[in-house]
């Protein structure tokens, strides 16, 4: 008898551990998780800045899930989210924001037409 496996998709995305302090460009089609340190510009269809990590710099994403400390340009073409713990100072462009209670942002928000 045959049994059935069933596969799982494998999420593939980019990601920079705790520990890890990067300065530069980085460009994936799909996510990009920061753990660590990041200062430079990123372009990614998902981008998450986890809480103990910082982000200095330019970004360009369709997902936004902000936890971590940072600062500069973000322009988000569908939704960034903001959680507890985040605090992020700068410009932020996007169509969607979601700021939970205990974020802070402080800077200008601009919202992204279609």
């Amino acid at each position: 008898k045959k049994r059935k496996v069933e596969e799982k998709p494998i999420k593939k995305e980019t990601l920079l551990g705790e520990n890890s302090r990067v300065e530069g460009e980085l460009t994936s089609r799909r996510s990009v998780n920061i753990l660590g340190d990041f200062k430079g510009s990123v372009t990614a269809t998902e981008l998450i800045v986890g809480k103990k990590a910082t982000f200095s710099g330019k970004a360009a994403c369709s997902m936004l899930s902000f936890e971590g400390a940072g600062e500069g340009e973000l322009t988000v073409s569908g939704a960034a989210r903001f959680l507890p713990g985040a605090d992020w100072k700068g410009l932020l462009h996007t169509r969607k924001i979601e700021v939970m209670k205990g974020a802070a942002l402080q800077g200008e928000i601009k919202e992204k037409g279609e």
